[in-house]
């Protein structure tokens, strides 16, 4: 069964004339921006449901993206390491605070053309305000009542695509085969 309470486009309003500046500044001549976030805060499953940057690093080599942290804490040290390690530079936006700003994160998230995130707050974030978000999960994720136990959506949010790892899967196995095929296909849609 195909369940889907969410209206379509999404239900959360952000400002649009913040987002479409921080847009235009962000593509750099690029032709998309993605926004990623990797870990959770919450003390008692943070640890299921976090990834680190660099097992993301397969999203990272998709071509003519502009990537920018969405992550809410410190980060400098994951996007030098990322960069370090890839050569692809992590734009980190300093005059929005990803922890304490809410409403300039969500007009980043707008500025974006999709999320990548765990199961974090920025997933729910994005997915409310109709963005397509790719949400990877653990293999602990029904644990959480909000993904489902099984599938690729939810009802809570239309424009969100599940992965889940199976079988001891790794986070960067479950993102290069599954993510950035189906990324890669969205963004091409786009160019269309």
């Amino acid at each position: 069964m195909d369940l889907h309470f969410a209206r379509p486009g999404g239900y959360l309003k952000v400002d649009h004339a913040r987002a479409a500046a921080l847009r235009t500044r962000l593509r750099k001549g690029r032709q998309h921006v993605i926004g990623l976030s990797w870990g959770s805060s919450n003390r008692e499953l943070g640890r299921f449901k976090s990834a680190q940057l660099s097992e993301l690093a397969a999203v990272l080599q998709i071509p003519n993206c502009q990537f920018v942290d969405l992550q809410y804490g410190e980060t400098s040290a994951d996007r030098a390491a990322a960069e370090a390690a890839t050569g692809i530079r992590i734009e980190r936006v300093s005059e929005i605070d990803n922890t304490n700003d809410i409403d300039g994160l969500a007009a980043l998230m707008a500025a974006c053309d999709a999320v990548v995130s765990v199961s974090n707050t920025n997933a729910h974030l994005a997915a409310a305000q109709g963005k397509a978000t790719f949400v990877i999960l653990s293999d602990a994720s029904a644990l959480f009542w909000y993904w489902m136990k099984r599938g690729d959506n939810t009802p809570l949010y239309g424009s969100a695509r599940l992965f889940r790892k199976q079988n001891g899967q790794t986070w960067p196995d479950l993102v290069a085969a599954n993510v950035v095929p189906k990324l890669t296909e969205y963004l091409a849609s786009l160019s269309d």
